[in-house]
């Protein structure tokens, strides 16, 4: 006589078990997400300000020596100079990316206007209108008129007094370095409390390690 068949259960998952797996699955991922793209920014965060704490301390050692701040180098935007680099290596490289900037990464590109595709930091000396007056439209050398402590609206009234003789900027998570052609959007500072990718530049000037304007710096452009 044959015997019979034994059944053993199936070891299988069945569908409704792997359903159940990808939705936890799932949920944990969103859950993970945020957390990690939070921690990149922190960090980028972090990078800049040591990048920034590098930079100035090139900026005051050049100061030091030559007895002035670096000349701007401007094109649309201003970048790091290479008074910074030669005939004294103060910095390795002019080449110093923002870990937030976009656009190209071509060091030799010509890149558009107000920081839309500027990969670098902006190095700004700030000057007064008379010694503005002194470079030649065209010449590479000349300050932005964002750099420049003139009266309104084409300069930045009281740039001397809220940032010293010099300003170095990184476009921060939100990736706009300035709103609307509003020199004072320049000035809010990157807050991650409103938001990790909140409006607002990781700044660095002569008078602020934090890249700080304080209320009374304002009131005195203003008041001119």
């Amino acid at each position: 006589m044959r015997k019979a068949k034994t059944t053993r259960p199936s070891s299988a998952f069945t569908l409704i078990e792997l359903l159940i797996v990808v939705a936890i699955i799932t949920i944990l991922a969103l859950i993970a997400l945020p957390n990690l793209l939070e921690a990149q920014i922190r960090a980028k965060c972090a990078r800049a300000k040591a990048d920034l704490r590098h930079i100035a301390t090139a900026i005051e050692a050049y100061a030091t020596d030559m007895g002035d701040y670096p000349r701007v180098f401007y094109y649309g935007y201003s970048t790091i100079t290479p008074d910074l680099t030669t005939p004294v290596a103060y910095l390795s490289s002019l080449y110093i990316y923002d870990p937030f900037a976009v656009g190209f990464l071509d060091p030799r590109a010509v890149f558009d206007h107000w920081k839309q595709f500027s990969p670098f930091y902006t190095y700004d000396r700030i000057v007064t209108l008379a010694e503005a007056e002194k470079f030649k439209p065209d010449s590479p050398w000349r300050p932005g008129p964002e750099c420049i402590d003139g009266p309104a609206p084409w300069f930045n009234p009281g740039a001397l007094a809220k940032y010293g003789q010099w300003r170095l900027i990184s476009v921060g998570p939100d990736r706009q370095w300035i709103i609307d052609m509003d020199y004072d959007s320049m000035d809010i500072p990157y807050d991650p409390t409103n938001g990790a990718v909140s409006f607002g530049n990781i700044t660095r000037t002569q008078l602020s390690p934090e890249g700080r304007v304080s209320y009374s710096s304002r009131q005195s452009g203003q008041s001119r």
